[in-house]
């Protein structure tokens, strides 16, 4: 197709893969694409469009500079609604698609896509307060869903209790992991692992706290 004469524009094109999240019981598929001017949104499942009503319903939010994010939002996501989608986005420079791929597992509670199974780019740290009483061991953690996170001393699961304080910090796709524990002994030395699992798979850290001298 001819570019209008003299105008700076941007056929669209999505700028990373679409995502698939669920929120209580909320479906949400997502795609991030840049254009100029501000494209038109059609969403299809199948051959068929998809029109927003009902359960359905379908947004397109400006975000900074030439970027879009483009939401389909199906409402208590059901098994027949499993199906390829497809994202397509126009307007007077081009044309471009994006698929989405909907598949609902046995027990159609988890809509398992796009799903990034938990690793842990960096060493842990652990600090120590100034008092010298308490020990925090700090580990950061990439996932999407929301991982399911699980403390060990050696090969034991490790309890919370009011001395042993485990907490768990979001941002996005990164969850800030730590360990509290107060007032701690020579017992509490030694070795411990955490382990952080999603439907994508399975993420696990070690350290080691070595409290001689």
């Amino acid at each position: 197709s001819k570019k209008p004469q003299g105008q700076d524009g941007k056929a669209p094109h999505y700028t990373q893969k679409p995502s698939i999240k669920q929120q209580q019981n909320l479906l949400l598929m997502t795609c991030v694409l840049e254009a100029k001017p501000a494209p038109q949104i059609r969403w299809f499942k199948g051959t068929t469009e998809v029109t927003p009503g009902g359960r359905i319903s379908i947004s397109l939010k400006p975000e900074s500079g030439d970027v879009y994010t483009a939401v389909l939002q199906i409402q208590t996501p059901a098994a027949e609604d499993g199906g390829i989608y497809k994202c397509v986005a126009t307007n007077e420079f081009g044309e471009s698609s994006a698929n989405i791929t909907l598949n609902f597992q046995a027990d159609l509670k988890q809509a398992k896509a796009g799903g990034v199974a938990p690793t842990f780019k960096e060493k842990p740290k652990i600090i120590q307060d100034p008092s010298g009483k308490n020990i925090n061991i700090e580990c950061h953690c990439t996932a999407s869903p929301k991982p399911t996170i699980t403390w060990y001393k050696g090969a034991s699961v490790l309890a919370a209790s009011s001395r042993v304080v485990p907490t768990v910090t979001e941002n996005g796709n990164e969850c800030v992991l730590k360990l509290e524990i107060l007032n701690f002994t020579k017992e509490d030395g030694g070795q411990y692992k955490v382990t952080a699992k999603n439907d994508a798979g399975e993420g696990n850290a070690n350290i080691t706290i070595n409290l001689e001298g």
